[in-house]
């Protein structure tokens, strides 16, 4: 009975690897695709300051000192996101760690429409290959002074870790809304809740609760697996 079980809980890992690599794949190519895209486009967010750009993801310098950058396949490993996931309490959605495992890259925007008013951009948080999971590390220093870092490790805490913004919100994971695949709803959670919290500051932690996030929110895709093949598009 033992053995067979062992074969079963070693099955069920071949398959979730088999299909975590191919989650990774089908990101990879969506990028590509929208890398190949811009380039084609000679989109401006392709060119960034030099010192915004680390040494390895620079492609070559334009006349004007802007620098042209590329993508560089992702070296985070499944062990360091299961690392992150602990220090979270709660698990990634499958497509967004395969995400994490595709490119690293300088995107600052993923398409030219806006979650909330179909115009103006959608941030995407960039992963740059010296610190690629920055969004996460600032969220969970505890002696961080910056409203925004306060206020990102109070809605990690809360289950909405960031993922991008729009012209009026950020954007979300809402990791109360697990669907069969592990997959979590994409919300917009408005600016609003920043102007209501900033004037009450007594301390740190910022005291905000699941009540005030949701009066502030709103969908924009049911899982992250339909938020890439939706927005990862030029």
């Amino acid at each position: 009975m033992e053995s067979d079980l062992q074969y079963n809980n070693d099955g069920r890992k071949q398959m979730s690897r088999k299909a975590e690599k191919a989650d990774v794949e089908s990101i990879r190519g969506l990028l590509r695709e929208y890398y190949a895209a811009a380039v084609e486009k000679d989109c401006s967010r392709l060119r960034l300051d030099a010192d915004m750009v680390p040494a390895a993801m620079v492609d070559r310098v334009e006349n004007d000192g802007s620098v042209l950058w590329k993508m560089l396949p992702s070296t985070i490993k499944p062990a360091e996101i299961r690392r992150l996931e602990s220090r979270l309490r709660y698990p990634l959605p499958p497509m967004y760690r395969a995400y994490l495992q595709s490119y690293f890259h300088l995107f600052s925007a993923l398409v030219p429409v806006d979650s909330t008013c179909g115009q103006g951009g959608v941030g995407f948080a960039s992963m740059p290959c010296d610190d690629p999971l920055w969004t996460f590390n600032g969220a969970f220093e505890e002696a961080n002074v910056c409203f925004g870092s306060r206020l990102q490790q109070r809605l990690l805490k809360l289950g909405f870790p960031l993922i991008g913004w729009s012209l009026d919100d950020r954007l979300a994971l809402n990791t109360h809304s697990p669907d069969d695949e592990g997959d979590y709803q994409i919300i917009a959670i408005s600016n609003a809740l920043d102007d209501e919290v900033f004037d009450s500051i007594t301390g740190d932690p910022l005291h905000f609760e699941l009540d005030d996030v949701w009066q502030h929110t709103q969908p924009v895709c049911e899982s992250f697996k339909e938020f890439v093949n939706i927005y990862f598009r030029l």
